[in-house]
């Protein structure tokens, strides 16, 4: 079973996407909000994925990717935002995020991207323009 920790703010769509990686992959998610990220010192103890949406996270995407890298090195992390253009996708990925996908994707996606991420490899959502 997967481990999966969701930084992000849980809002409809975010609970719509767990509910959806629930149904289809083997898991157990837990939200973390963008502002207390810092302050869990169980974080580090995850060994499974990690998923962020930039959407909902303050500041530039990439500097975010860099800072959450800074705390999970060596964890597989899925980013999510509402960009599909690989000039916004490519510095996301240079920052150290494993895979992209669009902040609402469809379910195939979501779980091909967290089954391919979860398994060492990496992952850019099929409705992103590359």
């Amino acid at each position: 079973m997967l481990s999966i920790f969701f930084i992000g703010k849980l809002n409809q769509t975010n609970a719509t996407i767990s509910d959806s990686l629930s149904s289809g992959v083997e898991c157990n998610i837990t939200f973390i909000d963008p502002a207390e990220f810092n302050t869990i010192p169980a974080i580090k103890n995850f060994r499974s994925l990690a998923i962020c949406d930039l959407s909902t996270i303050p500041g530039n995407p990439t500097d975010s990717v860099r800072t959450i890298r800074e705390i999970i090195a060596d964890i597989p992390l899925l980013a999510m935002h509402r960009y599909l253009d690989m000039r916004f996708i490519q510095p996301v990925m240079e920052a150290g995020a494993n895979g992209y996908i669009s902040s609402t994707p469809a379910e195939k996606d979501l779980i091909e991207a967290v089954q391919k991420i979860a398994a060492g490899q990496d992952y850019i959502g099929t409705d992103s323009a590359l």
